[in-house]
This record gives structure tokens, sequence and C-alpha cells, in this order.
């Protein structure tokens, strides 16, 4: 047998001891963070790697906690089905605060804006002098949206209207309402002023499509956790996180990086 000082015999059962509390660490804050590609907050780049405003930062926000984190990829609302059980995720990025959704998820302090716009054709924008959704109602507007999405508590109202819910066609994701947009089958859509610029820069000539005057929505955006998965403390770790990047500069630094 050989013989270990107990000098080293010590040195050794601390490292075993330091090894086993991490581990323990990780395995207590592991999380599985849901997201769709919404660029500039989550996508694909070139070389085909996850990234994006909302991926880098709860990358960032989950190391100043200490927890593990992975990333599966859904559409919308896939991800809020899946947050609500909790097995399959446990994080989902990008959520405006709404009651429906707290009745299963705990919210995190706000990380970002986000400001719905109203898109068309710029040869549209004096024919369509909208100040307000009601104003859509018998102009023969149609209108594009996405599934699941919040548009404000306007939107919400308005959609209680029959004649405003007619005007409505819905579609998974953004790109396909700037298609539907240049083919002539609605006339304008919604989305947020970061995700349709860089939809609308990459897809082809500039300057078509502009921005209506007409206000839609303006909001706080928090990470959404799973109450059947996640403990609150975790999700004050988050947040404890979250001001500290914001302490040191880190967070401005992300923000300028893909909102510019």
């Amino acid at each position: 047998m050989t013989f270990i000082p107990t000098m080293r015999l010590l040195q050794c059962l601390a490292a075993a001891a330091l090894m086993l509390m991490s581990t323990f660490t990780v395995a207590d804050c592991e999380l599985k963070v849901g997201w769709e590609p919404w660029k500039p907050y989550s996508y694909l780049d070139e070389e085909g790697a996850l990234t994006g405003l909302d991926v880098v930062l709860v990358r960032a926000m989950a190391a100043e906690a200490g927890c593990a984190v992975s990333f599966e990829r859904m559409p919308w609302g896939r991800l809020l089905e899946s947050l609500r059980s909790g097995r399959d995720l446990q994080v989902v990025t990008g959520a405006s605060r709404i009651p429906e959704r707290e009745a299963y998820a705990w919210f995190s302090e706000p990380y970002r804006d986000e400001t719905m716009q109203l898109f068309m054709r710029r040869e549209d924008l004096a024919r369509y002098d909208f100040a307000r959704f009601e104003d859509m109602i018998g102009s023969g507007f149609r209108l594009g949206t996405a599934r699941n999405f919040f548009y404000g508590d306007a939107f919400l109202e308005v959609m209680e209207n029959p004649q405003f819910r007619g005007l409505m066609e819905e579609v998974n994701t953004d790109l396909q309402n700037i298609l539907k947009l240049e083919a002539g089958r609605i006339d304008g859509f919604l989305a947020d002023q970061f995700v349709a610029a860089r939809l609308i820069r990459e897809h082809g000539p500039t300057g078509w499509i502009q921005a209506h005057p007409m206000a839609v929505n303006s909001d706080r955006i928090h990470l959404m956790f799973s109450k059947n998965a996640v403990s609150q403390d975790t999700v004050q770790k988050f947040n404890e996180a979250l001001e500290a990047l914001k302490r040191s500069g880190e967070y401005d630094q992300i923000l300028s990086s893909y909102l510019n």
C-alpha cells in the first residue's frame, strides 16, 4: 500500500471536497433555456453558433449566478407550453409580463426594453392614417401578426371586437409577414423595431417598408422561469447577477454590440 504523508492526504481530501461541492452546485442550477430565431436577440451566426443579445446576456448572468445553461430551439408557442410543465425547459427569454404567464412562470427583473411598431409599404403610409387600432376597422386593412406574440394591452382590448379579429392574418414568423407584404397579401404587420429592421435589411432592397407613426406598444422584457422546475431563490440569483453585470459595465457592452 502506498503511504501518503499526512499533509498531502489532507490536501487531496480538501481538493476532493471542493470538487464535490462544485458538482453539487452545478447540479442544483442546471437550466435549459428555450429560444427561437429572432435576430438580433437569438440566432445562429454564419458559422452556425448560437448568439444574440438574449443568448449572450443569459450566459453572462448564468456564469455570474453559478449556473450551467444549455439551449433548446423551439417555435414560440411550444416554448411557452414546455416552460409551463418545466420538464423540457426551465427558462425562456424575451418575455413580456402578463397575467396569463404569471400563472406558471416566475419573472426576472426586466433586462431590456421592447418596442413594437406597425410596418407597411412606404407608398401606403398616407393612405392608412391610423392613430389607434380601432381606426383599422372598416378600412379594409389586412394586418399581419405572429402567433402567441404580445403586442400590448391596447391590442388585447381591440381583439375583443370580432370585426378587428377579421382583419388579422397570423403566421409563425416575422419574415413570413415581410414576404406576405411584398406579395401584396397583407397591408402591414406588427413587429419589434430591431427585429424588423434586421429582417428588412437582410431580405433585400431597403426603403420600401417603413414604420407607421401610430404608437403600438413599449414594454419591459424579462426572463421567464418555470414555477414547476425553478425556485424563487434561483430567480433571485439571476436578478443579482444582472445587477452585477450592470455595475461592471458588461451589460452595456452586450447591449451596444447587438442593438447598434
